[in-house]
């Protein structure tokens, strides 16, 4: 939402997986940038170093992706973990 003149909003979700409860899925969305320069969006050193500590952690199941809200303006960045209990730790 930085480069926008107006407010902008920002939405947080934390929810189990709909197609697969035993993940948890992390979202993050706001309605700042257009769509199409979604596509100009690269992992950097931050996202690169969040996506190889999620792999670390959890291999293939722990993960993030970006996402465009289109047609809407704006992007989603979802993280992808296995639902973890106390067995697990």
């Amino acid at each position: 939402v930085e480069p926008l003149a107006k407010a902008g909003h920002v939405i947080i979700r934390i929810r189990p997986n709909n197609s697969d409860y035993k993940k948890l899925l992390l979202q993050v969305q706001d309605d700042g940038i257009a769509h199409d320069t979604v596509q100009t969006i690269n992992f950097g050193i931050g996202l690169s170093n969040i996506q190889e500590r999620l792999t670390t952690l959890f291999g293939t199941e722990g993960y993030l992706e970006i996402n465009s809200n289109d047609p809407n303006p704006g992007v989603t960045v979802s993280i992808h973990l296995p639902w973890l209990t106390n067995k697990n730790l």
